[in-house]
C-alpha cells in the first residue's frame, strides 16, 4: 500500500545517491526545485507525468520510489526506458543486443548499427543459420536519428 512517507524517504534518498542537489534533479525532470522540495518534505505528491519521470530519471522502478517493494529494479533491464533525447546515434551504434543461439544457446553479442544490415545470423559455434527482418531495428534508428537530429 502507498505511503506518503516512503514515498519521501526514497525520493529524497535517490537523489542523494546521485548526489543531485534539489535544482539538479529538477532540471532534470523539467519542474521547479521548489516542488522536489514540497515533494521531499511531504507537502505535496507529485502528478502521475512526473512521478514517471522521477522514476526514469533515478533510474529506479514506480514501484520502489512508491515504496511498494524493496529492490528498485524489479523488472528486467529491458523494461527500463530511456528519453530518445538522451540517446546520440553515436551511443546507439555503441549498444549491444545479446541473445541466445536456439540450437546451441551460444551467446550472439551484436550492434544495433551491425543488426540493422543484417538479414540473417550464422552462429560461430553451431553455424546453424537464422533468417529475420530488420525492418523493426532499421525503423528504430531511423526514428532516433529523427529525434536526436543526427
Amino acid at each position: 500500500m502507498f505511503q506518503k512517507k516512503n514515498f519521501v524517504d526514497r525520493l529524497t534518498f535517490m537523489r542523494q545517491q546521485h548526489h543531485w542537489s534539489k535544482r539538479q534533479l529538477a532540471f532534470k525532470v523539467g519542474i521547479s526545485p521548489r516542488a522536489i522540495g514540497q515533494f521531499e518534505q511531504g507537502q505535496n505528491l507529485p502528478s502521475i507525468e512526473t512521478l514517471v519521470q522521477l522514476a526514469q530519471v533515478l533510474g529506479v522502478s514506480l514501484d520502489y520510489l512508491c515504496g511498494l517493494t524493496a529492490d528498485p529494479h524489479p523488472y528486467p533491464p529491458d523494461q527500463t526506458f530511456m528519453k530518445a533525447s538522451d540517446v546520440s546515434i553515436d551511443d546507439l551504434s555503441q549498444q549491444t543486443q545479446t541473445f541466445d543461439c536456439p540450437v546451441c544457446h551460444a551467446p550472439l553479442t551484436f550492434t544495433l548499427a551491425e543488426m540493422a544490415g543484417m538479414t540473417e545470423l550464422t552462429c560461430p559455434a553451431c553455424q546453424q543459420v537464422m533468417t529475420f527482418d530488420p525492418t523493426e531495428i532499421r525503423e528504430l534508428l531511423d526514428r532516433w536519428r529523427r529525434l536526436t537530429g543526427q
